[in-house]
């Protein structure tokens, strides 16, 4: 079985490497700075499985129970029917249009200029 431990040489060149871009001032300001954009964020989310699984099975449950109450709206008329369809919909709305995830502020160090 092998070691994870780094080598001598592979720890010089790593401390190298680090020197090299630390020296790079545009680079240490750009990073300094960078931000997580809403794409990143949806990205990041879907790609957590264990959160947007139950958020999809939710929403396709939501979403045929409101097909389901619209067809019972248009067939019965009913007064408490029009109004369960209407507050299933504003639900699938909110789902549909919720933002994936926490707005999570990343500290990447102070922002200058």
């Amino acid at each position: 079985m092998e070691s994870s431990e780094l080598s001598d040489r592979e720890r010089r060149a790593l401390a190298g490497m680090e020197r090299l871009l630390s020296a790079d001032a545009v680079l240490e300001r750009q990073l300094r700075t960078m931000r997580l954009t809403p794409r990143d964020r949806a990205l990041d989310a879907l790609r957590d499985r264990e959160t947007w699984r139950p958020r999809v099975l939710f929403a396709a449950v939501l979403v045929a129970t409101t097909i389901a109450l619209l067809v019972a709206t248009v067939v019965t008329w009913q007064p408490g029917v029009a109004a369960a369809f209407s507050v299933s919909w504003l639900l699938a709305l909110t789902v549909a249009f919720r933002r994936p995830g926490p707005a999570r502020r990343r500290n990447l160090g102070p922002r200058t200029g």
